[in-house]
């Protein structure tokens, strides 16, 4: 009776074997918190260490970098106020009229003699057509006038040889007469005819003389009408615009048909004749001269360096040369760092990273190393 009613007292709490017991569960859940607190965030320590690791080589790097940038400094000369600049033609007429033809487009390359446009050259026909026959009546006129000057001529050289016989005999009519065997009235016509001779061939040596001044006012018409015409055929040439140098057509304000007027800019050519304008500080230019090594870089271009020298230093300031140059004299003054102008001769150009005028570049002077 005890032994039975015992287990019946004490199920709730028996267990079988090999059951645990809600606590024994309790006590195997409570082992991954055991796990979770040793695989947990490091320790202090550790992490601060991490920490300086990485400040020592960000330390070391920057230093690096910082110890190269000192080195290049100290070394060059650098300034970021440059620019690409270069020859620049206009195209301008000398002739005014219509287009007649357009025969470039907008950035197109030409080469120096090649036709670019045409102006209506009929007017300037015309004109040369008029200066031809203008001419052509003057070289008549001319060739008139050296005929007549060659009668004149003629009649002189005549009349000449008649002043000689009437001069023969009125000289031995003389000797006669002295001798009586000429009568006074005899040696009195022969006198005169003497004299006639004299005074017709003095009036035909002045007309040989008027003959010859009338040629050569004939032959300076000519010559004047040939400056006309070679004026109106010069004239004419310049209906056709043609390339003064290779480059690329740029700024083209002409259209076909459009009116131009002489001296009126019509386009421009950018030849490929370029160099880089630096400004550097007044501060900057204590070491510089020409012939050193300059290393340029082009905005257009990341990571592309070219390579130059230095071919000259202005003589003044930007500043000097400005529409209204500062006077120091007047007002209050207040120092400004003046900059001067470095032309940079570009050493290597690369077709593959063409540089353009105006664009921005960054040029590097490497100075000699000071003693």
């Amino acid at each position: 009776m005890n032994e039975s009613s015992s287990p019946k007292g004490q199920s709730g709490p028996t267990e079988k074997p090999g059951h645990p017991t809600r606590p024994a569960a309790a006590g195997h859940g409570s082992a991954p918190g055991h796990a979770s607190h040793a695989h947990g965030p490091k320790s202090p320590g550790r992490r601060r260490w991490i920490l300086w690791l990485l400040f020592a080589a960000g330390l070391a790097v920057g230093g690096f970098y910082g110890l190269r940038e000192l080195r290049f400094y100290l070394a060059h000369e650098s300034t970021d106020d440059a620019y690409v600049d270069g020859h620049v033609s206009q195209v301008l007429p000398r002739v005014s009229g219509p287009v007649l033809e357009l025969l470039v487009a907008d950035n197109q390359r030409v080469k120096a003699g090649e036709p670019l446009l045409r102006i209506d050259p009929r007017d300037f026909d015309l004109k040369v057509k008029s200066a031809e026959a203008a001419l052509a009546e003057a070289q008549a006129e001319l060739v008139s006038k050296q005929a007549l000057a060659n009668v004149a001529r003629a009649m002189a050289d005549a009349d000449e040889i008649s002043l000689h016989h009437a001069q023969d005999d009125f000289k031995r009519d003389g000797e006669l007469s002295k001798s009586g065997a000429l009568s006074d009235r005899d040696f009195a016509t022969s006198k005169f005819n003497s004299e006639l001779a004299t005074s017709k061939h003095i009036t035909q040596l002045k007309g040989v003389e008027a003959a010859d001044a009338m040629v050569a006012q004939a032959k300076t018409l000519a010559e004047v009408r040939r400056s006309e015409l070679d004026q109106a055929v010069l004239q004419q040439s310049y209906t056709t615009l043609v390339a003064p140098v290779e480059g690329v057509v740029s700024r083209r304000s002409v259209e076909l048909g459009q009116y131009v007027q002489a001296g009126q800019p019509l386009m421009a050519l950018a030849t490929d004749t370029l160099w880089v304008v630096a400004n550097f500080k007044e501060t900057q230019i204590e070491r510089m001269h020409p012939g050193q090594a300059v290393l340029i870089e082009a905005d257009a271009y990341s990571g592309k360096v070219f390579h130059g020298h230095i071919d000259s230093l202005a003589a003044a300031t930007g500043a000097k040369f400005a529409l209204l140059p500062p006077d120091n004299a007047a007002g209050n003054f207040v120092k400004v760092t003046q900059r001067v102008p470095v032309k940079i001769v570009v050493d290597d150009a690369d077709p593959a990273h063409p540089l353009r005028l105006g664009i921005s570049v960054v040029a590097s002077v490497v100075l000699d190393p000071q003693p």
